[in-house]
């Protein structure tokens, strides 16, 4: 119970504490993407709020790749392209995915100085409960995990407000900056159309969005479907950010980029799997 105190009271000063800098930002940088591509609004804003506390460098895909995982492009050229945002220092559009972007970021954009955070974002639609895996903006933020940058995932429901969620995105990022980073971890953000109370530390669950059907596009010649989906699906267990989600929560989900599971790791070192 003293934790959960604890947690609501920091929460609930990252929501108050005052937004601007009254000094001259830290040399900070910070790589900002998205899946949604790099003309999404939402991206813009999280760039102007991010500059507030830092050196923000943009690498994104081209145009919209929602859906993509943690997918990388092989086999083939990516064309790049320079771009100018408000707020960003440099721009850089890339034809792959969230992932692709980020890896190219990270390995040729930095230069001589890495990034300290990478932030993915801001997604248009929740990423919370077991739809995380099919997100590109989740995806992103992993690829920047496994080239050890700490990383932020960032969505929101639509209709949410995309200034409070960047704001509470730059808040997050400043309280990371004063905390020792935890390897293989994406901090995942995710805000709900209305808020109806304080930020929780949740842990995912849930399947939230589910797919129903595939829809016939064409009755003759190549057949085309189009993947039905609905937002209604099992909240999960209380406490869960997906319920949370839906309940109005401001949610942040620690997610490993390590999968394994321990228990049944344990488990089957008991089996009988024979051997040489």
């Amino acid at each position: 119970m003293h934790d959960r105190r604890c947690a609501v009271a920091f929460f609930a000063l990252l929501l108050t504490a005052p937004a601007p800098f009254d000094r001259e930002p830290p040399q900070l940088r910070i790589l900002v993407t998205n899946d949604d591509g790099i003309n999404a609004p939402a991206l813009h804003a999280l760039c102007r709020e991010l500059a507030t506390i830092a050196e923000v460098t943009v690498c994104a895909p081209d145009s919209n790749r929602s859906g993509v995982s943690h997918s990388v492009t092989m086999g083939q050229t990516m064309q790049v392209s320079e771009r100018e945002i408000d707020g960003a220092t440099r721009a850089v559009a890339v034809s792959g995915t969230p992932a692709d972007a980020v890896a190219f970021g990270v390995l040729t954009l930095a230069g001589e100085h890495a990034f300290d955070l990478v932030v993915s974002g801001i997604n248009n639609g929740a990423n919370v409960g077991d739809v995380s895996h099919y997100s590109g903006t989740v995806g992103a933020a992993m690829e920047a995990v496994y080239r050890g940058v700490p990383a932020i995932a960032v969505s929101q429901a639509p209709g949410a407000g995309t200034a409070a969620t960047a704001a509470f995105t730059r808040r997050f990022a400043e309280e990371m900056f004063e905390h020792p980073a935890i390897p293989g971890v994406v901090w995942s953000i995710n805000a709900p159309r209305r808020v109806q109370g304080p930020p929780v530390v949740a842990p995912m669950g849930g399947s939230y969005l589910q797919v129903t059907s595939y829809r016939k596009l064409s009755e003759e010649g190549e057949v085309e479907v189009w993947r039905s989906m609905v937002g209604s699906g099992p909240k999960g267990p209380d406490g869960c950010d997906t319920a949370e989600h839906l309940a109005g929560r401001m949610t942040v989900t620690p997610l490993r980029f390590d999968w394994t599971d321990q228990r049944a790791r344990e488990a089957a070192a008991g089996w009988d799997l024979g051997g040489g």
